[in-house]
């Protein structure tokens, strides 16, 4: 509603549909990268990707709030990254690589290099997403340094800036929150 639409029709529209509230339904890439073209497309006033991550309602997932709640660091609530894995997306990984003073966590899609090209929506919900989720756990803190993403820099690049509040680069290697280490241990 965010964006002046809602999501379901778009979602029964590419053959999503869930089977029961409770149930968590697994998804193919191409019915996803399908929906999210539609969905962006179909927004209005807001940047449907970031809509969606900082909307996202783990909430709904009682093992997600109460692991979430549970966790003393960010490492911790990062092992929720092999949860959301199993449930919701078997074919996308988190992969956290630590380079001296910097944590870089990468969204890493396995699927085809044609499919993982069609994918930048996607992994702009993950990072949108998993930035609520540590802003939340930080209570809002300074912790990420920078984004970077691998696809070229779109016509709607300032958005990304404001979204994130951190510079963000385009035509990386990757697409990965930067984060300061030291935020990953702490309590």
């Amino acid at each position: 509603m965010v964006c002046g639409f809602t999501i379901d029709p778009v979602l029964r529209e590419v053959g999503i549909t869930p089977t029961e509230p409770n149930v968590p339904v697994k998804v193919k890439p191409t019915s996803l990268l399908k929906a999210f073209k539609l969905c962006v497309e179909r927004a209005h006033g807001h940047h449907f990707p970031f809509a969606l991550g900082e909307k996202f309602v783990f909430e709904q997932y009682g093992e997600f709030e109460a692991f979430i709640s549970s966790c003393t660091t960010i490492r911790e609530i990062l092992e929720l990254a092999g949860w959301v894995r199993e449930l919701l997306a078997p074919w996308m990984t988190l992969q956290l690589d630590e380079f001296g003073a910097e944590a870089h966590l990468r969204v890493v899609m396995n699927v085809s290099d044609e499919e993982a090209a069609q994918m930048g929506h996607v992994r702009e919900v993950v990072l949108a997403a998993i930035h609520t989720v540590m802003c939340r756990a930080t209570r809002g803190a300074r912790w990420l340094l920078s984004v970077r993403m691998a696809m070229p820099e779109p016509a709607h690049h300032q958005r990304f800036s404001e979204h994130f509040g951190v510079p963000v680069f385009f035509n990386e290697g990757a697409d990965a929150l930067v984060m300061d280490r030291r935020w990953l241990d702490m309590p």
